[in-house]
């Protein structure tokens, strides 16, 4: 080994002639430590630096004589590691704060790069076995009332094909009955799951909790549910609800069909309709229509429980129409008026008939009105198509 030696400018050099700096020493052996420092109590070795530039490079570590990094600290004591650019590689606040890629992080791990235009990867969690469903996992963890960490969340990438092309999923789980539980899934397609591990659409969610759309939900292609359905037709303004396989509801721009059908109308319904307070409770004729409220034609406030309202000034105008299609002479149409006999039977106590009395060349017809007598519907008077009244003719 070369002895000590001390040239002219000062520099002291240990195992070398020719020393660079005020103490160089090399060791030329392989594997032997050039330098060892030891105390007893007290630090064994203080670096002070009295430079005042942005970073101070306590320590310079060279490889085969070309520097590769620094040791030091900035102006506010900031302990970092930078590369030979003196761009920072790790830095330790004094916070407490540890920076990646930062001089200056702002929580306890910060990593940053500057990948302008792309996507960079800024950390790894690795799993270096290749069986599948190997995962590496992210933890969210805090202390529980007892003063014991507790993971209440995690994020686990699991490995789900390892031959020819890696396949992958996504799990998130959450803290639940004590246990971490997988709470939603993405897997390798593109697909998500919640409630299941094994979503087979873009989003399939397994539970018996419901579903909210807070801002709406547009649906551009066709979708069925299952178990009674709620079905859309692509390329048209039309949805269907179904019970178990029967169309109860088709709905779409042109109107609204209720049982099995196509809507020619605003509103189709196949079948008999309650409206009001017999709506669940009684049940309407077939293909009929009850209403416990007043029902209004022209009019918004029917006073009654059947008003017809139309505006013809100076002129009549029918106002409604009984008919009967059938064209042989004596064919009438007739109007009824009802009550309640003693047993609570609906029976009718008066009618007005319009009868048709000749069908050809210019029609004729006359106008009869009958009363309840002995029981039955009796004719008490009739105007003829002259003009002429009898009166129990």
């Amino acid at each position: 080994m070369t002895p000590q030696r001390l040239d002219s400018s000062g520099n002291v050099g240990i195992g070398t002639t020719s020393p660079q700096y005020r103490l160089t020493i090399r060791e030329s052996l392989s594997g032997t430590a050039a330098v060892k420092i030891s105390s007893s109590s007290g630090a064994p070795l203080l670096l002070d630096a009295d430079n005042t530039g942005s970073t101070f490079g306590m320590i310079q570590l060279f490889r085969s004589g070309v520097l590769k990094s620094y040791i030091g600290f900035d102006a506010i004591g900031n302990v970092s590691i930078l590369n030979s650019g003196a761009s920072p590689l790790i830095s330790l606040a004094d916070s407490g704060n540890v920076g990646i890629g930062t001089t200056s992080p702002q929580t306890k791990l910060e990593v940053t790069n500057t990948s302008s235009g792309a996507t960079a990867d800024q950390l790894y969690l690795t799993n270096l076995a290749s069986a599948t469903s190997t995962a590496s996992r992210l933890t969210f963890r805090t202390s529980e009332i007892l003063g014991s960490s507790t993971s209440t969340a995690a994020i686990t990438g699991i490995l789900t094909q390892n031959w020819t092309t890696g396949k992958g999923d996504l799990a998130f789980s959450t803290l639940r009955s004590g246990a971490l539980t997988e709470a939603m899934r993405i897997t390798d397609t593109g697909n998500v799951g919640i409630g299941t591990t094994t979503p087979g659409s873009l989003l399939s969610v397994n539970s018996t909790g419901n579903v909210y759309f807070g801002g709406g939900l547009t649906v551009s292609g066709a979708t069925t549910l299952q178990r009674g359905a709620v079905k859309s037709i692509q390329g048209a303004d039309v949805i269907q609800l179904f019970g178990g396989t029967t169309e109860v509801i088709d709905a779409r721009s042109t109107g609204v069909f209720i049982g099995a059908g196509d809507p020619l109308n605003k509103l189709d319904v196949n079948g008999g309709v309650a409206i009001g307070t017999y709506a669940g409770v009684n049940t309407a004729p077939s293909n009929g229509l009850i209403v416990s409220g007043n029902v209004g034609i022209g009019t918004t406030t029917p006073g009654t429980k059947l008003e017809i309202v139309n505006n013809s000034s100076g002129s009549t105008i029918d106002q409604l129409y009984l008919t009967n299609f059938q064209g042989a002479t004596s064919t009438a149409s007739r109007l009824s008026f009802r009550a309640a006999d003693i047993s609570g039977v609906g029976t009718t106590t008066g009618a007005l008939t319009s009868i048709l009395t000749q069908n050809w060349t210019t029609g004729k017809g006359d106008l009869a009105f009958s009363t309840l007598r002995s029981g039955s519907l009796t004719e008490a008077m009739r105007i003829d198509s002259s003009g002429k009244v009898g009166i129990n003719c």
